[in-house]
Formats: C-alpha cells, sequence, structure tokens
C-alpha cells in the first residue's frame, strides 16, 4: 500500500548540479555525461511505467519551485493529508528536527532558507555543445515532459561523435570514453530510430531501451504527434 513519489528535473540542470560549483562535493568525481543521462532517463523509463498506477504521482521540479503551494496541494491531495496553507513557508522550512533548513544548491554560494527558482540555470554554465548532446541524449523524454530543446528540433541533426566532455573524467568505471564510444553511440542512434519508426526492433530491444512496453507506447505516441 506504499505510496511513491518521483521528482524529475531538466536533465540539462540536472548536468549543471551535478558538474559545476559544490556539484562534485555532493555527486563526487565528474563522471561521463552520458552516465548521468542513461540514469535520467531510468527514472523517466519508470515514471512512465507508473504513470498510471493509482499510488504513484510525480512531480517536476520547476513546478514546485515556481508555484510551491500549488504543487504541494497536489502532494498532500495524493497522500491523503492536510494541505499546507499559503504562507506556511514565509519564514523557511523547518527540517525533521525542527531546526532551520538551508538549501544546498551547488551552483549559488550560501544557501538559502527557501528552493530558490531559477530560469534555465544551466544556461549559465552549459556550452551549445553539451546542450546539443544532452538534447540528443533525451529528446524523447524531454519533449514529453514539456523540456522545450534550445538546439535540436529533431535528435537526427546532431551528430553525437563531435562531442567531447567539458570535464576531466576522474572514473575509470563508467570509463571515460563512455559519452562517445562507437558501440554507446550506435545503441543511442537505434534507441531513438525504433522509437522514431525508422526501423523495426525486437521486444528484448523495446525493453532494453524504455524499461517498459507501456513507456515506449506513451512516447512513441508523444512523439508522433508533434
Amino acid at each position: 500500500d506504499a505510496k511513491v513519489i518521483i521528482i524529475v528535473r531538466d536533465p540539462r540542470d540536472v548536468v549543471t548540479s551535478i558538474n559545476y560549483g559544490k556539484g562534485p562535493e555532493y555527486a563526487g568525481k565528474h563522471r561521463p555525461i552520458l552516465f548521468h543521462l542513461r540514469n535520467w532517463r531510468k527514472s523517466i523509463a519508470i515514471l512512465l511505467s507508473l504513470i498510471n498506477h493509482p499510488k504513484f504521482l510525480f512531480v517536476k521540479y520547476e513546478n514546485l519551485v515556481h508555484d510551491p503551494y500549488l504543487e504541494l496541494k497536489g502532494i498532500t491531495d495524493f497522500l491523503g493529508i492536510a494541505q499546507f496553507e499559503n504562507g506556511h513557508f514565509d519564514h523557511g522550512i523547518k527540517d525533521q528536527n525542527g531546526k532551520p533548513w538551508r538549501s544546498n544548491t551547488s551552483t549559488s554560494s550560501g544557501g538559502s532558507d527557501f528552493i530558490q527558482p531559477v530560469n534555465e540555470n544551466f544556461m549559465k554554465y552549459l556550452d551549445a555543445e553539451v546542450i546539443s548532446y544532452i538534447e540528443y541524449m533525451c529528446w524523447p523524454e524531454m519533449k514529453f515532459l514539456g523540456y522545450e530543446p534550445k538546439f535540436l528540433s529533431s535528435p537526427f541533426t546532431y551528430t553525437p561523435s563531435a562531442f567531447a566532455e567539458p570535464f576531466n573524467i576522474e572514473t575509470k568505471n563508467p570509463p571515460p570514453n563512455m559519452s562517445i564510444e562507437e558501440n554507446n553511440l550506435k545503441l543511442e542512434k537505434r534507441r531513438l530510430e525504433i522509437l522514431f519508426g525508422r526501423t523495426g526492433g525486437s521486444s528484448e530491444e523495446l525493453l532494453l531501451y524504455y524499461l517498459s512496453y507501456q513507456g515506449y507506447n506513451i512516447l512513441r505516441k508523444a512523439i508522433m504527434s508533434l
């Protein structure tokens, strides 16, 4: 009878948060960007697999920080608990011990006593090549969630083999060349070609790339309606 909530965030801001400012203090050594993007896509695949389940809810981080009381109402209604009244957080957030909570944002100094809404923070930190690579790898999921690509009107207009990691990758596992390794890029291209109907895919491939048939079908329908 457990209820599950997933909070999702723009993958471009996720990459920014992990890699810039204090990000490495929280997330560890720099890893290949494809490693982070596949983890992000796995969360979205789980979301799509559960999206119609009555005990599942997903919330977009951006909505939560821009209109917290509206989004929190959706959460409290889902959980069947009393909602937060407007103004409840005017004097900050309390942690589980009743003490003032301070944000651990990686890209601003000092933190704050509330989550600060920032529009497209990634534009301050990521160059066009990195953003394009992220958009290529996450294009279907981004479009479904309403995260509009900045540079790619279609994933097929981009060549990921030209990408170069913006950071010195300090890990051996995953390997430093993960983001441009030939077999990985072939898998990523096939993932998109199957979804867009440019080639057929086996049942095993659909589950490999999209975790569930439901997740694949939801993304496929969303892409075909564009």
